[in-house]
């Protein structure tokens, strides 16, 4: 006797499930592994791998909710604004951020950089934020943060005590190291993501954090002007090279603390290791960081980055667009600072193009408005030869028609 059809029915309903989930995975895996040697391809995967995301969660795949809050809210909303530095006593650790940039050749800030410097205008509410630097940085993340950063010319450093000195950290040591004793305040690597504010240990004489058991790291180093800690640490130099490990990469400026920070111990205040410096910069530690959401930072006063070794890993093409993905608990916090509208910056239009580049130009445009963000902005750099007026002919999309030619400006645009 034949079945009900709802009977029948019911049969197939598991089969398509099965079918449509496999169809998912298979979707899914092309998505990810697809070659990206083509500049815009990036942009029409992103777009297409919507689905895929959304896919992926109805499967339980990524979590639900990755909108993870940081400890001080922060909205990157277009002009940014940030507190005016916070009325406070004096205290002998002076209301100051250091920030050394540019020793190792690249001068131009990247998103993780733009963060760095944002979060700390944004918790520590100094009175001015110094960029020790031998050359102004470039790109559109410069730009947002330029107003609210005052730049010094760094020094040349090829020796110390005589003592001749190659390596860009190096060089970059002596730098903080001598701001921090002319000026004191708070100097930090420009990849520490600053999460809580330092308030309560700015009555300190110096103050850094423990990396793992055996070291002090110098990214992170709150001091009063002319510190006898950090005068002895400078003092130590007049060895570098001289002595067996002393020109390692990491003996001054993580041993070397540690080693007189338990000689004179009273003249330092040393911070858990959780305080700064965790992670750590291991495959484990960059993966709690990068790729997981185990660690809540509940403890993290800052957030050291390792830019060093995230270039060498698999986290090697870490950047803002990551944040429009459940990653891990320290990318979704990043989020917050990804700016709003999201300026775009896309090929510039050369000279060396004419109507070619015109034409390019209006691809990208058209791959830029494929991502669908909530909100965007497009920078168009335009050279004398009418290229921006070939892009705007060329499109058809009526939210792109509004193209504004400019004139080059100069390698930040």
């Amino acid at each position: 006797r034949a079945r009900p059809r709802f009977l029948r029915l019911r049969g197939i309903i598991p089969l398509a499930i099965i079918a449509l989930a496999a169809w998912i995975f298979i979707l899914s895996v092309l998505v990810v592994e697809l070659p990206s040697d083509d500049p815009w391809f990036y942009d029409s995967r992103v777009a297409f791998s919507g689905v895929v995301d959304w896919a992926k969660i109805a499967l339980g795949v990524r979590p639900r909710d990755c909108a993870v809050a940081l400890p001080i809210p922060f909205s990157a909303r277009l002009p940014l604004v940030f507190p005016n530095a916070t009325k406070r006593n004096a205290t002998r650790i002076p209301p100051i951020v250091h920030f050394v940039f540019g020793y190792s050749g690249n001068v131009a800030l990247s998103f993780l950089n733009f963060v760095a410097v944002a979060s700390a205008l944004h918790v520590l509410r100094p009175e001015k934020v110094l960029l020790h630097t031998q050359h102004e940085p470039t790109g559109m993340f410069w730009e947002l943060v330029r107003p609210y950063v005052t730049l010094v010319r760094a020094r040349t450093v090829d020796s110390i005590f005589g003592n001749p000195m190659s390596h860009y950290a190096h060089k970059a040591d002596i730098v903080r190291l001598e701001a921090l004793i002319q000026h004191g305040g708070i100097y930090l690597d420009i990849d520490v993501v600053v999460l809580r504010p330092f308030d309560d240990f700015m009555n300190n004489e110096v103050v850094m954090g423990l990396q793992g058991n055996d070291g002090l790291c110098n990214a992170v180093i709150a001091a009063a002007p002319n510190a006898t800690f950090l005068l002895r640490w400078y003092d130590e130099y007049r060895n570098f090279g001289r002595v067996a490990n002393t020109s390692n990469w990491d003996y001054h400026s993580v041993v070397l603390p540690r080693i007189l920070a338990k000689r004179f111990a009273q003249d330092i205040t040393q911070l858990p290791f959780r305080s700064f410096h965790w992670p750590l910069w291991t495959d484990e530690g960059l993966q709690l960081m990068f790729g997981s959401f185990a660690y809540a930072y509940e403890e993290n006063r800052a957030v050291h980055t390792w830019n060093t070794a995230v270039k060498s890993s698999k986290f090697r093409d870490f950047g803002m667009h990551w944040c429009f993905e459940c990653r891990s608990t320290l990318v979704s916090m990043l989020r917050a600072y990804v700016p709003d509208p999201l300026f775009s910056a896309v090929v510039p239009c050369e000279s060396a193009g004419g109507e070619a580049m015109g034409v390019r130009m209006a691809s990208a445009l058209r791959s830029l408005a494929a991502q669908r963000l909530s909100s965007w902005e497009a920078l168009v750099v335009d050279s004398r030869d009418g290229c921006a007026a070939t892009a705007a002919a060329t499109l058809e999309e009526p939210e792109l028609a509004p193209l504004r030619a400019r004139e080059r400006l100069g390698p930040a645009g």
